[in-house]
């Protein structure tokens, strides 16, 4: 019996424990709570640090802002989920660059194997390309090619290829247009010939 009227005597002071750190707990709440509705008044005063060189959505914060007050958001709880946005478009980010690289070699090695100007004349032929991007473009055509990745597309290249060759071959004379000199009065009367 002497046990058990030990384990009455430690029971009720454990549920006083208990109940002391519940009230604690609910005290803490509500004073946080009371923190949040005196700081927050508003929407703008939830202010969210971001990495410089995380690329937010300004409108999205914003609706997030407004969403964050009208829930009565702890600004401690809205940083959290703006860190988890914040990760989120990290990662997302660093996706599309992997992507991008790999569209971008995948792109130069098909104009490296094409069969019309790549194998091993591709340096010599990617000289047609370069002069005729040089010989119409004013800067920002090779500008754009390189910002977008479109200047290693193997249709793009060939294009710029096609069109060089065109210019190059221009400034030679073909046999079939070498004509000798013809007189003034075989150029106003052709049908006149001896």
């Amino acid at each position: 019996m002497a046990e058990n009227a030990a384990e009455i005597v430690i029971r009720p002071q454990g549920q006083a424990e208990q109940q002391a750190e519940q009230t604690a707990e609910q005290a803490k709440k509500t004073a946080e709570t009371l923190l949040t509705e005196v700081l927050l008044a508003s929407p703008e005063d939830y202010v969210f640090k971001f990495n410089p060189e995380t690329q937010v959505d300004e409108a999205l914060v914003a609706d997030f802002r407004r969403f964050a007050f009208e829930q009565k958001m702890s600004l401690e709880n809205a940083q959290l989920m703006a860190k988890f946005y914040e990760n989120h478009v990290r990662e997302l980010a660093e996706k599309q660059n992997r992507e991008q690289a790999r569209l971008l070699q995948s792109m130069q090695k098909a104009c490296e194997e094409d069969t019309e100007y790549g194998g091993m004349s591709f340096s010599d032929n990617m000289r047609y390309a370069k002069a005729a991007v040089l010989r119409f473009d004013d800067g920002s055509l090779a500008e754009i090619l390189n910002e977008t990745g479109f200047g290693s597309h193997p249709e793009v290249v060939r294009f710029m290829y096609r069109v060089g060759r065109a210019l190059a071959e221009k400034d030679m004379p073909k046999a079939k247009d070498v004509q000798k000199e013809r007189s003034a009065a075989e150029l106003f009367y052709p049908s006149m010939r001896k």
